[in-house]
């Protein structure tokens, strides 16, 4: 029992001053738990406080195991007759009874002797101490459970999140990738339309020369008094001027556009329960 009070202890407080937990002394006539400050400075204030027992809170198992025999049963008022003491415990009822209550409202109820009926309280306030004890130290075992708990759903979060940003890195990674493979795609494409027309554009620029070669021939002959060479000059020109010049292609590759993928979850992930 002296185990049970000290382990009481984490969860008491004095009685007297209501802040300080540790419990230190137990005065048997006021059945007040006190720290040690309050004993000193606190109790002795109290009426015939001299007189009081105060023994260490280690001692109070100990105590109790004799209490019974030094208690004062036939003193205590009774709390509806004034003048009467009580007498009896009614287990009926479960009260204290003068002879006046046995008389008036508790005949032929089933009566113990007031000490005994102490026996029982203070076994079953004994048996009510060591269920809190118990509960207490569940609720401890509770506490680091619901900590470990805890700490195994911390460590899946930061598992969870790294797996998420590993994902994102090597999703960037890729689309880097993929996005360079596209733009060199395009840049090929390009030069290769580029490479068509330049060709023709050259084309044109030979045709350019030959009709200039021949608008000046022309020019030349048309500036020609002399009838014989004028003649002459003319059937050497001949048909010449008159021939059509191909005209250039205007047939080339035509350039590519860019058509959006659609970018769904499944491609980057998505969050499941883990049961492990």
């Amino acid at each position: 029992m002296a185990e049970s009070v000290v382990k009481a202890q984490d969860f008491i407080c004095c009685q007297l001053c209501e802040t300080e937990q540790k419990i230190k002394w137990k005065c048997i006539e006021c059945e007040l738990l006190m720290c040690d400050k309050c004993n000193k400075k606190i109790h002795p204030k109290f009426k015939n406080a001299k007189d009081h027992r105060i023994i260490d809170i280690k001692d109070v198992g100990i105590q109790d195991e004799g209490r019974g025999d030094n208690l004062d049963f036939t003193n205590i008022k009774c709390k509806l007759h004034q003048g009467q003491s009580c007498c009896l415990f009614c287990r009926n009822c479960d009260t204290l009874v003068c002879p006046s209550c046995v008389a008036k409202t508790h005949t032929g109820h089933n009566f113990v002797e007031i000490n005994e009926a102490y026996t029982m309280k203070l076994d079953k306030l004994k048996k009510g101490q060591k269920k809190v004890e118990k509960d207490n130290l569940n609720i401890t075992r509770e506490e680091k459970e619901l900590n470990q708990v805890k700490n195994i759903q911390d460590s899946k979060y930061s598992k969870a999140m790294e797996d998420v940003q590993t994902q994102k890195n090597a999703l960037i990674k890729d689309v880097n990738a993929y996005v360079h493979k596209l733009s060199y795609d395009l840049n090929n494409k390009i030069k290769s339309i580029h490479d068509s027309i330049d060709t023709e554009k050259m084309k044109v620029e030979n045709k350019r020369q030959i009709l200039e070669k021949k608008t000046n021939k022309a020019k030349d002959i048309i500036s020609i008094t002399d009838m014989s060479r004028f003649f002459d000059e003319v059937d050497k020109l001949g048909k010449s001027i008159y021939q059509d010049i191909p005209p250039v292609s205007l047939k080339h590759h035509n350039m590519v556009k860019f058509v959006p993928g659609e970018i769904t979850k499944s491609n980057i992930g998505s969050l499941q329960a883990d049961d492990s």
